[in-house]
């Protein structure tokens, strides 16, 4: 029996709240840290990665699965029982997994609770994963951007248990001289399997909505094999794996692109005034795109440093250019569906790109990140206009 479609659509729109205020939080907790690095009490830092890897893309990405696969007419009872119990229990689970980071930290009589919390926020992961299962399998037309977020669901999953690991072996004392090799492994896992795999997907699903070519498998696999290789390089320290991932990286990309302007219609969009947001956002996303395989090249030339400025902006360019980009502009068409792109919205969505774009560059020369605070301020009154207009 299928769902109420004001009931989905209710749940939907909690999740977008819980995860634009969480997001919120982690923008001004990543403006401290620009303006005043030395000041941030231990674990915030943690809770600032944290929370925008999992409360803001992770969360949303799945809530806008569930939108974009079943258009909320097809969803069952059953899903959306499913549906329900993810989304509370993750936005209870992933609360608490947060505020963790900081009680660990600075108690060390409570640094076993980051472990317990790690491993129930791995039990939401999960839960994402065989509910995209499900309601995939139900689904009577299955396309490459369906499997790609599918496989970045499960990406997530083995990101998650890279991560639980690594909590565990804090919270029993073992941090040994791999530890920092874990903790990268984790991170990349998350940044290629999730980020840029579920992205990928969801701009096939928005603009290029093509059956599952051959070409579209090529690319898939691509990806997932990259976002593997390229985190086991950094568990393993091995650059000729990193070379293999950066390959079929740069390859799962190309072939993207090739769709995207062969297929999805992507010059034509750009221009269409009404649908701008997601076709500014896509053109941000491949800008950034190559920001991303330019910043690899320099990871490849240095020597392949396990801690440096290169992975900050690395990280960045990832969370903020494609994943933020693509949220936004996803959240001004499904849910904010008849704003338009008005001038005070292009000014802040360019003032944000400009200055995440200064910021990585200030990274790479390691010199004064300032203009983090301008990014900041920017997102900031942007999520604040989007919320008074709905």
């Amino acid at each position: 029996m299928l769902s109420d479609v004001t009931e989905v659509w209710k749940q939907i729109q909690i999740n977008f709240k819980f995860s634009f205020t969480l997001f919120v939080f982690t923008i001004i907790l990543g403006i401290w840290n620009s303006e005043s690095p030395a000041t941030l009490p231990a674990g915030f830092l943690l809770i600032h990665i944290h929370t925008g890897t999992l409360a803001w893309i992770f969360f949303l990405l799945f809530t806008l699965f569930v939108k974009y696969a079943n258009d909320l007419s097809e969803l069952t009872e059953k899903q959306l029982k499913q549906f329900k119990m993810f989304s509370y229990y993750n936005i209870v689970v992933f609360t608490l997994y947060i505020l963790s980071f900081y009680l660990a930290l600075n108690f060390n009589s409570l640094v076993m609770l980051l472990a317990i919390m790690a491993l129930l926020a791995w039990g939401g992961i999960v839960q994402a994963a065989v509910l995209t299962f499900t309601i995939l399998r139900g689904l009577s037309k299955k396309n490459t951007g369906f499997y790609e977020v599918f496989a970045s669901m499960v990406m997530a999953v083995l990101a998650g248990a890279v991560g639980l690991e690594r909590a565990v072996m804090l919270g029993l004392n073992r941090m040994g001289s791999g530890t920092g090799d874990i903790a990268l492994s984790h991170a990349v896992f998350m940044n290629v399997g999730l980020v840029l795999l579920g992205v990928i997907g969801f701009l096939h699903l928005a603009l290029i909505s093509r059956e599952n070519s051959f070409l579209g498998k090529i690319e898939m696999y691509s990806l997932i094999f990259a976002a593997v290789m390229l985190s086991t390089s950094y568990r393993v320290y091995s650059i000729p794996m990193f070379v293999v991932g950066y390959i079929l990286l740069l390859l799962g990309l190309g072939l993207f692109f090739l769709a995207l302007i062969k297929e999805g219609n992507l010059f034509g969009k750009l221009m269409e005034v009404g649908e701008s947001y997601l076709g500014w956002s896509t053109l941000f996303i491949i800008i950034y795109f190559g920001i991303q395989t330019y910043i690899l090249t320099l990871l490849l030339n240095s020597g392949f440093p396990l801690v440096s400025n290169i992975n900050t902006a690395a990280f960045h360019s990832l969370y903020l250019g494609v994943a933020t980009n693509f949220l936004l502009g996803a959240f001004v068409v499904d849910y904010l569906s008849e704003l338009k792109m008005s001038k005070i919205v292009l000014a802040l969505v360019i003032i944000f790109n400009l200055s995440l774009l200064g910021f990585i560059i200030s990274l790479l020369l390691s010199t004064s990140l300032h203009i983090a605070a301008l990014m900041g301020i920017a997102l900031l009154i942007l999520i604040g206009y989007y919320f008074s207009q709905s």
